[in-house]
């Protein structure tokens, strides 16, 4: 197997100090492997620490620990900052928010044509074919290169914004709720699109979403977050199929099915898992940050923290996962 392109070991997120308050730990010593030409969603609640994750492999967010390696090179420790301009010709972002991810006051090809300027040596003349190539590419007109983002809609700016991300040619792209702010056929006609540039292009995602349903559909494999720390990853069909972790059956039971006599076994144990909320059953770094709203927790659950141990073609950070009863589906 040939080495990833981008590999996470350890990695920690902490902000602030413990002399203005105390400092809050945001990502726990996560480890992801991204190969290239794959799509690796990160999924859990708000707080999480999935934007944290994103947001460091780029310099956004302090690492406190651990190494990022990209393409075979460390890119960041907790001793070294990320070399910005150099990782940004081969990682690139895309934000939630469509309408303020573009300068209102310059026109998209302006837009464009700037990562250009930083990062590749080309004529202005054809700097110029490739932006009204690329607006081609993502299913916009080229004349859309002269007007202003205020004359587009959401999805259309949200196109606009893949298309300045993939003026450098990256090799990794890092969609952070890249979707979520648009109307729900928007949402597929843009997945539908990520989708095929990636297989045009060998494009890598990290996906970060709290959306199951658009995971399902553009991931090849997920990790699920609680609290900064892995609770589960696998491929997707398997987290669909038959989830492991009593966290990752939380999040699945929050999404309805058609299946009435499913939807009420959901909702029991979603109800459990709300009535079982104990935010300060365990102390930070103790035990399973889980634990105290799992209805499966025992005593060694909050006392010492699970390891990924795997389970089938997943890795599971759980205790009692070989005690657990299966999960009622219906997709």
């Amino acid at each position: 197997m040939s080495d990833p392109l981008l590999s996470l070991r350890e990695l920690t997120v902490t902000y602030g100090s413990r002399r203005r308050g105390g400092a809050v730990r945001a990502v726990n010593q996560v480890s992801i492997d991204i190969a290239r030409g794959e799509t690796v969603a990160l999924v859990g609640e708000s707080g999480s620490g999935k934007s944290s994750i994103g947001n460091s492999i780029v310099g956004l967010a302090p690492l406190s620990a651990g190494t990022i390696v990209l393409d075979g090179q460390e890119i960041a420790s907790a001793t070294r900052r990320v070399d910005k301009p150099s990782v940004s010709r081969q990682v690139q972002m895309v934000f939630q928010d469509p309408y303020g991810s573009l300068n209102p006051t310059r026109t998209i090809e302006q837009s464009l044509i700037e990562p250009m300027v930083v990062h590749r040596s080309l004529s202005r003349k054809k700097m110029r074919e490739t932006v009204r190539s690329m607006l081609t590419d993502v299913g916009l007109s080229p004349e859309a290169a002269t007007r202003y983002p205020t004359h587009f809609s959401g999805g259309q700016r949200q196109r606009i914004a893949l298309a300045r991300a993939l003026m450098i040619e990256p090799d990794l792209i890092i969609c952070d709720e890249a979707v979520s702010a648009l109307d729900v056929s928007v949402q597929a006609q843009v997945l539908n699109l990520l989708a095929r540039l990636q297989h045009a292009r060998g494009l890598a995602y990290l996906f970060i979403s709290h959306d199951l349903a658009v995971v399902r559909l553009l991931a090849d494999r997920i990790v699920v977050l609680y609290r900064g720390q892995i609770m589960e990853s696998g491929p997707t069909a398997g987290f669909v199929s038959q989830p492991c972790h009593p966290y990752t059956r939380v999040l699945l039971a929050a999404a309805p099915v058609p299946d009435p006599a499913y939807q009420r076994e959901r909702r029991r144990l979603r109800n459990v898992a709300a009535r079982s909320e104990e935010p300060n059953a365990v102390a930070p770094g103790s035990g399973c940050p889980f634990a105290g709203r799992c209805m499966y927790a025992v005593d060694q659950c909050r006392r010492e923290r699970p390891q990924l141990r795997p389970r089938g073609d997943s890795l599971v950070a759980c205790h009692r996962v070989d005690d657990l009863p299966e999960f009622p589906m219906s997709l």
